[in-house]
């Protein structure tokens, strides 16, 4: 009895070891996998939330403004503007400020980005009536998630005519 109680209670000590030492595996930062067992801790803001814009018109000048979510950021040189008058969708040129260079895992390369705020002048092409603005942008969480380069069009009309 004495020699089945000892063995039984060995296994029962080495299989609570095992599941402690798994667990603590698990959790550690080096392990590739940690993240797909904290998922509920990843929460990742809607891409409307993560990036919020606007446009501003102080006067005659226009300009378009981006409030970034903490711990995310945008990619400079996935910014682009279009403005679309009279069936014609014609690039505008932007006027960006320098932005943090990070080295990028995704792309594996050093590359620029925006983080917090970012506001730039839009240089409208002359039009009669009414134009749309056509935003396209990029960007990614610190915490991995990138979304996709092509979210839905944000079109701005405006009622002015430039």
């Amino acid at each position: 009895m004495t020699k089945s109680f000892r063995n039984n209670f060995l296994a029962l000590l080495a299989i609570l070891l095992f599941v402690s030492g798994a667990k603590a595996l698990a959790q550690s930062p080096d392990n590739p996998f940690a993240s797909l067992s904290n998922s509920q801790d990843n929460t990742f803001l809607p891409v409307d939330e993560a990036y919020r814009q606007d446009l501003l018109l102080n006067g005659s000048q226009l300009s378009a403004i981006f409030e970034i979510a903490p711990e995310y950021y945008l990619y400079r040189d996935k910014l682009a503007l279009y403005q679309i008058a009279g069936g014609q969708k014609t690039q505008l040129p932007l006027d960006l400020p320098n932005g943090e260079v990070i080295w990028d895992d995704y792309f594996e390369k050093e590359t620029e980005v925006y983080r917090g705020q970012l506001e730039f002048p839009i240089a409208l092409k002359s039009t009669a009536g009414t134009a749309q603005l056509e935003l396209h942008y990029q960007g990614c969480a610190d915490a991995g998630l990138c979304y996709p380069p092509d979210p839905p069009l944000h079109r701005k009309h405006l009622g002015r005519q430039y």
